[in-house]
Order: structure tokens, then sequence, then C-alpha cells
């Protein structure tokens, strides 16, 4: 009973011990440390036109392939205040109009010469701690009537390397308070996973060795990972405590569901965001012009003087018929349609009692009902994946797989943030799709519903967003596999082969009915059944960059969604274990990676953390969940991976949000690893700001007459989609294998 009390007060003092370090430390970083940094998380630039491409630009022998920008007059570029340390910076430039000034807030450092041909540049900056340029063009040109200064086609750069035995003043706190907090949280965090005693102090000498180098490599680096690696021993801390706070209570057969709830109702009153911009103008202005005018002409939807919408595209008019071209499927816009029409008869309600809201598609209830379509899908997608993966893993793994997919990657952004976008959708439709089938492969002989299901889950799949036609490697492979199994019976292997026949048949039947809404809008608008306008170039991969796409410091796969590259991992393990049906789960998985990576835009267009993968969550999952699987056999490190995995998910999420991520990686700061370099491992402000103007909680700080009833009505459809689910769940299963 003594050595428990002493434990106790060991581990309380230690606790005291660290976050007073971490207080102290904060106070540091905020008043006097900041240029002990390399902050380069929030860089940011002004004077860029666009992001173009071309496979013309002149080189020195023959024409250069790349993607560039034209800037301004004067390109500005902000960087964090970082060490007071000389840099070099290299560019990748065209100025073929004249010298282009490059000046800092302090002095003039040099003169980019004129060129006419693509060349590199490189100069050396002064040791300030302000590391900011300004590019100054002295003779700026129009082209297409567009002011313009050079063309950048990249800048990057690097720290020349000082002494290491020199130490700012102000790093000296950060030193010996930081590593020090580290070292300690993260001893912790192997301890509470059950890391064997004599492993910890080898834990904390190594870890010190790898800042020792790190540090003499680049002394602000060695401070400024700090903060990244306390808030994930934290956030790995929080996940045990609250697993171990869990085996305490009684637990009933229905507490996944409510857990999964939960989950989604906290995600829905902090980030749910009506919002709609960019490729959702395209998806939105079928149903807008339908609605409103009457008609499928969206140029009125695609014309920024018009619509109140930000960030519209424009598309030229197809000139046989005079219908403005919209590349984006109308599979969404089938899916609001309910949403939007409540929305609708509400305005004219509120009107018709003497309200005045605005019928014109744009204001607050059209934009709240159908982008929170989007994250009513999420909470059945959610559920649906929970009982997926009952059929190979133990109800623990399944939850904390589900949970850990949502919060640990861009599946939350696109449930609740962006719900103007299909990806929500094209998860549920994925998932739909996977446990039709194998409704379809448990049955000897399925019924003729199992393949009307199976047809329509498959059709709306692709109909909400195209790229989803190569999944279609998986409902192929399960006709192929259910052929198989036709063959090898030997009784009645006829008739089985016709029912068989029939079956498939009938999917294919129910597949392009649900596709029929668009091959009739495609021939209506541009005279021709089989037609995607306006995206045919951007979706031909040109050339392979699985590295940059799996490893990219600021768009790889690894930073910007561990919980998938992990489940890439652990995908060819269930593979390796399970031939069937792992294979084609792994080969589907990798078909679509492989043809994204290839893209011109594989990044997503600036998205956020690779949304075209989003589908795939289904495949993804089996993945994780086979990986917190095989590490059970240490305590709670499943729980503490899950954990980290869903902090450095709404980490990067909010910094997303926020803009300290610069939105076009294939340009500036391409060799800078900005996920990990931050003076917050939080963005405190951003998370404040992110959530005070989620609808709800708006409602709750100003509420309006508007925003109130759309609330109410968004509460009313929550619950009645809850009492479905509640009564629906006992009829879902899938069988264990």
């Amino acid at each position: 009973m003594k050595a428990r009390h002493i434990t106790l007060w060991i581990i309380v003092i230690t606790t005291a011990i660290i976050i007073s370090s971490l207080f102290l430390e904060q106070f540091f970083f905020n008043h006097n440390q900041k240029n002990a940094f390399a902050l380069t998380a929030d860089s940011a630039t002004d004077g860029l036109f666009p992001k173009e491409y071309s496979d013309q630009l002149p080189g020195y022998n023959t024409p250069i392939q790349s993607v560039y920008y034209w800037t301004k007059p004067e390109l500005f570029i902000h960087f964090w205040p970082i060490p007071a340390q000389q840099r070099i910076v290299t560019m990748r430039y065209y100025a073929p109009f004249g010298v282009i000034t490059v000046v800092t807030p302090l002095r003039a450092v040099t003169s980019i010469t004129q060129s006419t041909t693509v060349r590199n540049a490189q100069f050396l900056m002064p040791a300030e701690p302000q590391f900011d340029l300004t590019l100054h063009a002295n003779i700026p040109q129009k082209i297409d009537r567009r002011t313009v200064g050079m063309m950048i086609l990249g800048v990057s750069w690097q720290a020349v390397r000082g002494n290491p035995l020199v130490v700012a003043p102000s790093q000296i706190p950060a030193l010996i308070l930081g590593i020090p907090a580290s070292i300690v949280l993260v001893c912790l965090l192997f301890l509470c996973v059950g890391a064997p005693d004599w492993t910890i102090p080898l834990i904390a000498i190594g870890y010190l060795i790898a800042m020792i180098i790190v540090y003499i490599f680049s002394p602000w680096h060695s401070t400024a990972i700090q903060p990244t690696v306390q808030f994930l021993a934290l956030t790995g801390l929080f996940g045990v405590t609250g697993a171990q706070l869990g085996k305490r209570l009684q637990l009933s057969s229905k507490m996944p569901y409510i857990i999964i709830a939960i989950t989604w109702i906290i995600s829905t009153l902090l980030f749910f965001s009506p919002s709609i911009s960019s490729d959702g103008v395209g998806y939105y202005a079928y149903i807008r012009s339908f609605g409103i005018d009457g008609n499928f002409q969206f140029a009125n939807e695609f014309d920024k003087t018009q619509s109140p919408l930000p960030s519209i595209a424009t598309f030229p008019v197809y000139a046989p018929t005079g219908y403005t071209i919209n590349p984006w499927s109308i599979g969404p816009a089938i899916i609001w349609a309910p949403f939007w029409y409540i929305a609708h008869g509400v305005t004219l309600f509120v009107n018709f009692i003497g309200g005045h809201w605005a019928v014109d598609g744009y204001t607050l209830p059209y934009k709240a009902l159908i982008t929170f379509s989007s994250s009513l899908a999420g909470l059945l997608a959610l559920y649906l994946l929970y009982i997926l993966l009952t059929r190979w893993f133990t109800n623990n793994i399944a939850l904390l797989t589900t949970v850990t997919l949502y919060i640990g990657s861009n599946w939350l952004y696109y449930t609740q943030a962006a719900g103007s976008y299909p990806h929500s959708f094209t998860t549920l439709f994925t998932l739909l799709m996977v446990i039709t089938s194998w409704k379809i492969i448990d049955t000897p002989i399925p019924q003729t519903r199992h393949w009307v299901y199976f047809g329509l889950s498959t059709g709306a799949m692709i109909l909400s967003y195209w790229m989803n036609i190569l999944i279609g490697i998986y409902p192929l492979g399960i006709v192929i596999y259910k052929l198989w199994a036709v063959l090898q019976l030997r009784y009645k292997q006829e008739a089985f082969i016709n029912t068989y026949v029939k079956g498939v048949l009938i999917s294919i039947v129910c597949g392009i009915v649900i596709l029929m809404p668009q091959f009739i809008i495609w021939q209506y608008l541009y005279h021709s059944w089989f037609s995607v306008y306006g995206s045919k170039s951007g979706l031909i991969p040109i050339q392979l960059q699985l590295i940059p796409y799996l490893f990219g410091p600021l768009y790889g796969l690894l930073w910007w969604a561990p919980a998938y590259f992990v489940a890439i991992l652990g995908s060819l393990w269930f593979a390796i274990k399970r031939p069937w049906p792992g294979g084609l789960f792994f080969v589907t998985l990798i078909i679509f990676i492989f043809y994204n990576a290839g893209l011109r835009d594989w990044d997503g267009s600036g998205g956020f953390g690779f949304r075209r993968i989003i589908s795939l969550v289904p495949f993804f999952a089996i993945g994780l969940a086979t990986i917190f699987q095989a590490v059970q056999r240490w305590r709670l490190l499943s729980v503490a991976l899950a954990s980290i995995m869903g902090g450095w998910g709404i980490r990067i999420m909010l910094r997303y949000m926020e803009f300290k991520f610069f939105r076009a990686p294939s340009s500036f700061l391409d060799r800078l690893t900005t996920s990990m370099m931050s003076e917050q491992a939080i963005p405190t402000q951003a998370f404040i700001h992110q959530i005070t103007n989620s609808l709800f909680i708006d409602q709750l700080l100003h509420p309006n007459w508007m925003g109130v009833i759309v609330c109410m009505i968004l509460i009313t459809l929550t619950t009645g989609v809850f009492y479905y689910v509640w009564q629906m769940l006992p009829q879902i299963n899938t069988t264990q294998q």
C-alpha cells in the first residue's frame, strides 16, 4: 500500500512538473522565442495569378513542361520570424521583360537578370530574423489583359549551417525546458502502452541523441519540433487515459453505436459550416438552376458578378447548343433535391406569413440544408463502416478504426466543413456497395433484391464522382468470384448459372438506371450521351508521382493523413493473411492510388488532404483495423496510435482551414516540412475561430430568426435519421469470418 502511495505521488509530482514546464515553455515561445524557429508553416504569398500549366515553356534546348505562376508587378513572400541566420534561396523562374529586384524589409538583396528561357537563380539572404521577400518587376507588361512581372516555377530555401556552439540567449529556455519535457512525455507514453521498464531509459537517451544530431545540423529545428512532439505524446496519453476510464464503465451492446453518435454530434456542433465554394459551385449549379431559373443554363451560376458564392470556376459556352459547360456530375444535386426543396418551401412559407427571405438559392436555408445532407451521409457511413468491420474484427477494433478514420483523415472535413463536395456521399455509396457485395458472396443463391442493391449502390458511387469508376475493379472482382463459385457446383449447375447470369444482368441494368440522369443531361446540354466536357485533359495520367504522393513534405499522404498511410501497409498485411478478399481490397486500393499519383494535380488542386481517395474509406478501414489488431499484444498501443492519428488529423485540418498552409504544393516551399514546424501545436485562435463560426455554435452566440429556424429543421432531420438508423441497425449485419 505504501509503495502504491509513493508511486501515486511520483506520478502527480511528475505531471505537475511537466505541465509547469509546458506553460513556461509556451510563455517563452510567445514572448521572446519566435526568432529561434524555422516557423515555415504559416508562410504566405501575395501577388500571384492562378496556377497554370504549359508544355511549351522556353527552355535552353527543348520546351519545358511545368506548372507555373505569373506574378503581379510585385510578389510578396512572407515567412514567420526565424533565427537571424543566413539562408540560400533557390528560384526557378522566367523573366522575359526586364530585371527583377529582390528586397527585404531592410535592404535590397540582389537583382535577377532578364532571361528568355527558364532559369535557376540562387542568392544569399542576409542574417535577419524577418525573412520576408518582395520581388519587384522593373518593367511589367500586359498579357491577356493582366499586368504581369515574371513567371515563377518554384521557390525553396535552406539555411546556411552556423556554429552549433553559439546559442542565442532566446533559445536557451526552449532547450532547457522543451527537450526535457518532450523526453518525459514520450517516456511516459511508452510506459503507459506497456513498454518494458528497461526500454524507457533507452528511449530517453535515444531521443536526446536524436535532438543533439538535429541541433548540430540546425539549432532552431531542435526546438521547433518540440511542441509537435509534446502534442502527439499528450494526445496519446489522453487516449490511453480515456480507454482506462472506459474499462471501468459497464458497456452495453449498444455502446459502440452511442459512441459513434456522440462523435458525430460533437464534430457537427464544432465544425459544421454551410458553405458552398469551388467545385461545390459546379455540383450545386444543377439544382439551383433548375429550382430557381427552371432551366439548366449555368451562365449566371458561374458568373462572379451574379453569384455570391466564392471561388467560382468559369467555363465557356458550348456553341452548338448555347449552354454553359458544367463538367461536374449531377449525382450530388439529385441527392440534394429533397433537402433543397425543403429549404425552398420553408423560404416561401416564411415569406407568405410576412417574412422577407430572398428566394434566390443562395441564402442560409438553401446552403445549410444541402450541405447538411453530407453531414447526415457521414453519420450513416460511420455506422455502416463499423458494421462492415465487425465481419473480420472485434467490436472494439471496429469501433476504434471507425472513429480514428473519421477524425484522423479528410473524412471529417468533407463531412462537416465542405459539404458541397460529393466526397461524403462517395464514402457512403462505396460502403453500401461493399456491404451489398457480401450479401451476394454469403448467399449460395442471392436473391434478386441483393443484386438490385448491388447495382444501385455501384451506380450511385460512380454517379456521385466520376473517378470512382476505378473502384469498379471491386464489383468486377465480386462478379468473377461468384462465377467461379457457381462453376464449382456439381449439381444443378445450369440452374445456378442461369440464376447468376440473371442476377448480374439485373445489377447492370440497375446501375445504368442510376446513371441515366447524367446521360440525359449530357444529351440535353451537349447533344452527346457520353461527354465529360472541360475535364478530359485533367483526368489523363501524365507522370507517376508516387514518392511525393506518399512522402512529399507539403502534400504527402504520410503528413496529411497518416491514418490512410498506415492503412495501406495494413491492407497489404490483410491481403497476405486473407488472399480472399484481401487481395481484391488491396488491388482496388493500389489501382486508385496509382492513377491519382499520375495526374497533373495529384494533390487535389489545393484541396484538403487527397480529397479524391476518401472514396476508399472502406478499403483503408480494413488495413487500419489489421494494424490495430496486430498491436493488441502491447497494452493500449492501438488506442495510443488511434489518439495520435486523430489528434494529428484535427491539427492539420485546423491549420488548413485557417490557410496556414500554402495551397499550391507544386510551386513554393516544396522542400519544407511545414506540418512539423509551427509555433503552436494546435492553432488555438484557429480552433476558436472555426468553432464560433460553425452554424450551431454561431446561433447559440448570435441567434437570428433565420438561423434558429434552420437549426431547428436540421435537428428535426437528425432526430428522424437517428430513429431510422436505430430501427435498421439490427437488420444490417455481416457474417463473421
